[in-house]
């Protein structure tokens, strides 16, 4: 077990790495020119080439590189070439959000996806199975910008149930975080839900079909003692593995609702930055969402010699 955490850290710090050369080419393959922006079109050349030096702008990519991966490991991401905020700060300033958004909109989506999952597994034949079906079919082709702007037009506008747009941090009261959260997790938990309803579904019935289910109903074992403490600690794994996927998902893909419902969040801070032509700030936003994905996964891996000890590594 240890062995192979270490084996996955260091296969992690590779893919961390590959990911920091692929977002810096990236971005230095925008158009424009960060002096240009910084100082305005009324600037001499002069004044941008001077400033192109101070940044090291004029030094070859590689050089370049290097300079801003070590400020990188010492925690440095430069400053906005639009307001000349450090990109650090405001990268920590806008993680909360992100990670409330999409940590409630998770739950929502398990709270929806494993009863859901677990009642069309077991009550395939019934009526109430085949709605489920139907209905997680529908949600999975749903844009989840579309349903937040149905939400705020029934919730926000009409009814005035929920805020419509903004963020109010934990620290000024769990209900007021929760009412500024609500619309845009449910958007997302929603469609989300779907998805994982599905899968959980397909583990249950995998489960379902294997002998020592069998053997256990022929032992006279009540039907929620099977479903729960045989199928579904069974289903564990490819539950875990979706969710872990969809997590790594919502906190890389919640950035068209965080524009919708104006969220101060890590996407709408990269979405900004792209019109702005903000380059630092693109760069650590993507960079930030990238580790983060990367250490989701490395997380469920762990995760599964945990949930289940006959995995070997």
């Amino acid at each position: 077990m240890t062995a192979y955490i270490t084996r996955r850290l260091f296969t992690t710090l590779l893919i961390a790495v590959g990911i920091s050369i692929l977002v810096f080419l990236i971005v230095r393959t925008l158009p424009g020119d960060p002096a240009r922006i910084m100082l305005g079109i009324q600037a001499d050349e002069t004044r941008i080439e001077t400033l192109r030096e101070e940044l090291g702008l004029d030094k070859p990519i590689f050089i370049q590189y290097g300079i801003w991966l070590n400020n990188v490991v010492h925690g440095d991401l430069g400053s906005s070439v639009i307001t000349g905020q450090s990109v650090s700060g405001s990268i920590l300033n806008r993680l909360p959000v992100t990670f409330s958004l999409a940590l409630s909109a998770l739950f929502v989506a398990l709270l929806i996806a494993i009863p859901a999952g677990t009642i069309t597994a077991v009550k395939r034949d019934s009526y109430l199975a085949s709605i489920i079906t139907v209905l997680s079919q529908i949600g999975v082709g749903i844009p989840n910008f579309w349903l937040g702007i149905i939400f705020i037009l029934v919730f926000a506008q009409w009814t005035q149930l929920f805020p419509s747009f903004g963020y109010e941090p934990l620290s000024n009261g769990f209900f007021s975080w929760a009412r500024h959260l609500a619309l845009p997790a449910l958007s997302v938990g929603l469609i989300t839900g779907a998805i994982i309803t599905r899968f959980v579904r397909s583990a249950m019935l995998e489960a379902l079909n294997q002998d020592f289910i069998k053997v256990a109903r022929a032992k006279g074992l009540r039907e929620s003692v099977v479903v729960f403490r045989h199928t579904f600690k069974n289903a564990i794994i490819p539950i875990v593995t979706v969710v872990g996927l969809q997590l790594a998902y919502l906190l890389s893909g919640v950035v068209v609702i965080e524009v919708v419902f104006a969220l101060p969040g890590l996407g709408r801070l990269a979405f900004n930055s792209v019109t702005r032509r903000d380059y630092p700030m693109l760069q650590g936003a993507v960079l930030t969402i990238a580790i983060s994905f990367t250490l989701i996964n490395l997380l469920v891996d762990v995760l599964y010699a945990y949930l289940d000890p006959r995995i070997k590594y």
